[in-house]
């Protein structure tokens, strides 16, 4: 269908849905992606329902794409369709309502999936494919392209760096955020685990829960600091910037905890420095 018309009728689209997006969401929707859309629901399924709140769809990050979804079910899986269940008013209320959910940002205009970042830091959540064969997809993934062609890109659920590239930033009109640029840096496994928080040398989940921007040079995650359990222990920040190194601009990463009694040791590295910092 053309732009600014209905994808299974080809009539002019309305200029925006009268149904109750909320309602259909809570009759049809809820019981498997859960009341708040974080993919928790009370249906027994044979393998978790999508959490809204974490972006990313199956058929792309459109508007038309999560029409789709709702529309045409997703096949392999247990998402049913619905277009013989509403009409075309509901699929748009129910979609704008799955798509509110989401962090600001994941949804983009048709045409418009490549960005690049020009006066700001850009930051884009959604599903990040294996960046080489035999690891692992990062369902809660979320990549910050910053002007000078850096990407930082990280698994929020596990608070874990998988990568840093360097030269265009993301395309994000696929199922999953496509990164564009080559990989410079990729911590192995032991600087993954002296970059981990440890409390009593027992070692610390760390989830993100924002992810913001400073500028066109600087961004921050904050993150809770958990046990196994998942008692909550603390919380922190890590900055990311820019430090000049032989007049040469190098990422780094600055950790920052309170509350926890929690530590981290200094990461080696000519790609990447990780800064220690002391408890509050």
């Amino acid at each position: 269908a053309a732009p600014g018309t209905d994808a299974a009728s080809g009539a002019p689209a309305a200029a925006g849905p009268t149904a109750d997006g909320a309602a259909l969401y809570a009759e049809h929707c809820a019981r498997c992606h859960g009341a708040n859309g974080n993919g928790e629901g009370t249906a027994e399924l044979d393998r978790p329902a999508r959490s809204f709140l974490d972006g990313g769809y199956s058929y792309g990050n459109t508007l038309r794409a999560v029409e789709r979804s709702v529309r045409h079910g997703i096949p392999g899986t247990p998402m049913p369709a619905f277009g013989e269940t509403l009409d075309a008013d509901g699929i748009r209320a129910v979609s704008n309502f799955v798509v509110a959910l989401g962090p600001p940002g994941t949804i983009v205009e048709e045409g418009a999936s490549v960005l690049g970042p020009e006066a700001r830091v850009e930051i884009v959540h959604g599903m990040l494919p294996p960046l080489s064969e035999g690891e692992r997809v990062a369902p809660r993934g979320v990549a910050l392209g910053f002007p000078n062609g850096t990407t930082f890109a990280y698994d929020k659920a596990e608070g874990e760096l998988l990568a840093v590239l360097t030269g265009d930033f993301v395309d994000r009109g696929g199922a999953a955020l496509k990164l564009l640029g080559n990989v410079s840096y990729r911590p192995d496994d032991a600087a993954r685990a002296a970059g981990a928080a440890r409390r009593d040398d027992v070692a610390l989940e760390r989830r993100v829960h924002t992810v913001a921007a400073s500028g066109a040079d600087g961004a921050r995650l904050d993150f809770d600091l958990r046990t196994a359990d998942g008692e909550r222990v603390g919380g922190g920040s890590e900055y990311l910037g820019f430090a000049r190194v032989a007049d040469v601009p190098v990422p780094v990463r600055f950790l920052s905890v309170t509350g926890s009694g929690a530590s981290f040791a200094p990461l080696g590295g000519s790609a990447l420095a990780l800064v220690e910092a002391g408890g509050g």
